[in-house]
């Protein structure tokens, strides 16, 4: 069996409150003014004009006299920051100098602040090559018209060509650079794989380095390079610039979400500091939980192209199952054939932002999409486009929304509503909260594991991606999970709390109810990789020219796995 992180001791929690500034962990992120004896500031976790946050350095403590949020150094981190308890808890221990009981958790933070560390000494490394070489530096300061001090402040680099330059790292800090896809390896030699690009450093929650996403000058292919998923580190997760815009985007109430991550630099520039970058990959269900994360409204701002269009209704779909209960997405689209960097410059802050207020909403952007593929075919393909439109519908979990494209629908095609809500398979009465229980496979296997992780919620952030996204109905029980933070030992309530606003209420409260299997969530975690390996080799076996070499992965990576499993257990 693999040990289980033992509870810490209160003593040694108090210790490391004592020892730690609180002062300069919230200043880290919100802006204080020294008032008498304490430090005040505008409210970071809601809007305000008048500050009523203050902060105590005598009683390490924080709290807002408008809202009421409160807490310590360790609530700060798990609160504002969205790291997990057991996380915050090692995090500020390693800065007081205060060791922990050694155990699963904290080998797994060690892990991930070494790794950090050394990925914060490229970032920096990198930024100083940059300013020291004459055509990074002509394409970021003069094509991109990107100022020094932003180049700065978001530690914009660039990776040498010359493995000898990369001297300056030792054999373990190169290995990471190697996990890091920053450095390749091949025949037993390292190679600089992503050199001659523009680097952005990636940052989780906390803002550790944890990747990079490299992008070409000028031209060349893949335009953008990120660092392949690792330990600490999942693309389809992560967005550019998530813990920078935190606070503005609570201000602001909505995150605004570009393809490009020079066009998130650039719109920083002209005043919008919610703005975030997707990793070049195509929206994904884990993206989403990142960015309503950060605020209520995501919208969504691409070229006004074809490739931005096809984005955009990507991303729509990739909504529809989320959407709805206080959650709202938009599409601003760009004209003139200009990406946002390119329309901010040449029509100014106002013209941009103007751009954003008219966003046009998700329940228009399809009914507007099925209307114009209507009205652009001929009659006899319609019922094929209305299948196609209402059986989009089914995704959705918030029934209100549904319903009232079902309607909407109806009026495009010039059917009943009948006709519509009969070809999705729903009716007017259905309850909002059966339509909105996500699915989860009968695999009793992955039910357990669901079981399990609501039992032990403060796991969440140890939970490999791979498991998370294909576990069916598991990705936004782990996302929540991972937002609350919840502390180690949490009763069922606790756990069940975190969950009362949300549509998958009913399938926690099942699987709360359930059997609970006597084996560790890791292990759990593997037996499902390995069926889901099972899985894919059949698929591969069947096809009608058999790719070996897609084949011999899997069957090696399932080698791996069943013996990590007996390990493990």
């Amino acid at each position: 069996m693999s040990r289980v992180a033992p509870e810490i001791a209160p003593e040694i929690i108090a210790s490391i409150k004592s020892r730690v500034d609180i002062v300069g962990i919230v200043q880290e992120h919100v802006p204080l003014k020294k008032a008498g004896k304490e430090y005040k500031a505008c409210c970071p976790f809601h809007s305000e004009k008048t500050p009523s946050f203050t902060v105590s350095p005598s009683k390490q403590f924080y709290h807002c006299f408008g809202c009421g949020e409160r807490g310590d150094s360790i609530d700060w981190m798990v609160k504002y920051l969205g790291v997990p308890w057991r996380e915050a808890v090692a995090r500020l221990a390693e800065m007081a100098g205060i060791p922990l009981p050694e155990n699963d958790d904290s080998a797994l933070v060690k892990a991930k602040s070494d790794v950090s560390r050394t990925l914060e000494k490229a970032a920096r490394w990198m930024h100083r090559y940059l300013m020291d070489t004459p055509r990074a530096r002509a394409y970021v300061f003069g094509t991109r018209n990107v100022a020094e001090n932003t180049a700065e402040q978001f530690l914009l680099g660039y990776a040498p060509r010359v493995m000898q330059d990369y001297s300056v790292f030792s054999l373990k800090e190169k290995e990471i650079l190697v996990e890091a896809g920053v450095l390749g390896l091949a025949s037993g030699r390292m190679y600089p794989k992503m050199g001659g690009r523009v680097m952005f450093p990636i940052r989780d929650a906390a803002g550790w380095v944890i990747g990079f996403s490299g992008r070409v000058l000028e031209v060349g292919h893949p335009k953008y390079m990120n660092s392949p998923d690792s330990r600490f580190f999942h693309k389809r997760r992560e967005l550019f610039r998530a813990p920078d815009v935190r606070r503005a985007a609570r201000a602001a109430n909505r995150v605004v979400v570009t393809e490009g991550h020079f066009d998130a630099v650039s719109l920083f520039e002209a005043g919008f500091g919610y703005v975030v970058a997707g990793m070049g990959t195509a929206t994904t269900p884990e993206n989403l939980e990142s960015m309503f994360a950060l605020a209520p409204e995501v919208v969504f701002c691409f070229d006004g192209d074809e490739a931005g269009q096809a984005a955009a209704w990507k991303a729509l779909l990739a909504s529809l199952p989320v959407i709805g209960n206080n959650r709202l997405a938009s599409f601003a689209f760009v004209p003139d054939g200009m990406d946002p960097d390119e329309y901010v410059r040449t029509h100014g802050q106002a013209e941009f932002a103007r751009l954003l207020d008219e966003s046009v909403p998700l329940s228009r952007f399809f009914i507007e999409t099925f209307r114009a593929r209507k009205e652009a075919t001929p009659l006899e393909k319609h019922s094929a486009i209305l299948t196609e439109a209402a059986s989009r519908l089914k995704s959705m979990n918030d029934a209100i929304l549904r319903q009232g494209l079902a309607v909407a629908l109806s009026e495009v095609f010039g059917v009943s509503a009948a006709v519509v809500r009969s070809a999705v398979g729903f009716s007017l009465v259905q309850a909002p909260v059966k339509a909105a229980a996500p699915s989860v496979r009968a695999d009793a296997l992955e039910t357990s594991f669901l079981a399990n992780l609501l039992r032990r919620p403060w796991e969440a952030d140890c939970i490999a991606a791979d498991v998370e996204l294909k576990v069916q109905g598991g990705t936004q029980i782990v996302a929540l999970l991972r937002m609350a933070g919840l502390r180690n030992g949490c009763s069922a309530d606790e756990t069940r709390g975190v969950f009362l606003d949300e549509p998958c209420l009913p399938l926690v409260d099942r699987l709360l109810a359930s059997g609970e299997l006597d084996e560790p969530l890791a292990v759990l975690g593997k037996r499902i990789e390995a069926d889901w390996l099972n899985r894919s080799l059949q698929s591969a076996m069947a096809s009608p020219s058999i790719d070996r070499a897609l084949v011999g992965g899997i069957i090696a990576r399932r080698a791996m796995v069943l013996q990590s499993v007996e390990v493990a257990a």
